[in-house]
């Protein structure tokens, strides 16, 4: 039987920052980690004055547009990843989260903010 991954990611208080994402499982480098449900963001441009807040708190600015979660309420965990110059996993040119190095148990899966490839799908 398969095991699904994603069953072992947790959201846990991160020593960098807020909340983070935390593994109770070991991933090898190369391997892609579940962070992201299936079609879980939405681009704005011109944010309503409620948006607006939503979209500067949680969402990532990206030439003049924001990459935000499909429902503020129900979002993926990779909304959650913490930046840090020393990096164990990165966002690839599909928009997957793969592990750039062996991560450990209970370890943070952290990226480097500087290197998104977002991609305007329009």
């Amino acid at each position: 039987m398969k095991q699904d991954k994603k069953e072992y990611l947790r959201l846990r208080p991160s020593k960098i920052e807020g909340v983070g994402v935390f593994t109770e499982i070991e991933f090898n480098e190369g391997e892609e980690i579940p962070v992201w449900d299936d079609d879980d963001m939405r681009i704005i441009e011109n944010p309503s004055r409620r948006e607006q807040i939503m979209c500067e708190n949680y969402c990532v600015y990206w030439e003049g547009k924001y990459y935000c979660p499909k429902n503020w309420s129900r979002i993926s965990l990779g909304w959650y990843l913490n930046h840090s110059s020393t990096p164990n996993a990165t966002i690839d040119e599909n928009d997957k989260c793969v592990a750039i190095r062996k991560i450990g148990l209970y370890e943070e899966i952290v990226i480097d903010y500087n290197c998104l490839s977002l991609h305007n799908n329009d």
